[in-house]
């Protein structure tokens, strides 16, 4: 049975809400955090890049691109993936990527 757009986005948010308590339960630093906050970021990603191409432009514009290259690097370079830059897009990024998912669930009806 395929998700429904509603769903994915849902599921999506679950992911950051884990991915926030990994950050409350140590520092970027530590290599399990690290490890579990890029497996959360991508995984969010991953599920709501299954949704219709033109809801997710209306929901995240250009940076849609840029969101799925974030999953790309952490999911095809793993070992390559820099901690630094990974802390600079959750800083910087992560409430912008939430902020456009709630906006799409409004528009979905959520």
């Amino acid at each position: 049975m395929s998700r429904s757009a509603h769903e994915r986005v849902a599921i999506a948010l679950g992911h950051l809400d884990t991915l926030r308590e990994h950050l409350a339960a140590g520092p970027l630093s530590e290599q399990l955090v690290f490890d579990a906050v890029c497996m959360r970021l991508s995984a969010a990603i991953e599920e709501v890049s299954e949704i219709d191409g033109p809801l997710l432009e209306k929901a995240f514009g250009d940076d849609w691109k840029l969101i799925k290259a974030t999953r790309n690097a952490i999911a095809h370079g793993y070992e390559f993936v820099d901690s630094v830059l990974i802390g600079d897009t959750i800083v910087t990024d992560l409430a912008t990527f939430e902020t456009g998912l709630r906006r799409l669930d409004s528009e979905l009806g959520g």
